[in-house]
């Protein structure tokens, strides 16, 4: 459809059961404004609030980072 966005929706979170997270409802608003999404919302963990990103969530995210790239190089159906 032209005019789509292709879209994807992330957070950072604390390492605690009581932290929330946006990425779902950042997806449905995406979703709910036309844009169609090119992989699953997706959480990354920091150590603290100003960060830094926990142990391996770096290379986490550069390897979600490539698969979207991939995904929204790909004709949409």
């Amino acid at each position: 459809m032209e005019g789509e966005w292709r879209a994807a929706a992330l957070d950072t979170h604390l390492p605690s059961p009581l932290s929330g997270g946006a990425s779902h409802g950042i997806a449905r608003g995406l979703r709910r404004h036309g844009s169609t999404l090119v992989g699953d919302p997706e959480r990354f963990v920091v150590e603290d609030v100003e960060g830094p990103l926990r142990a391996g969530e770096r290379e986490r995210a550069r390897a979600w980072g490539q698969d979207l790239a991939r995904r929204a190089g790909q004709p949409q159906r």
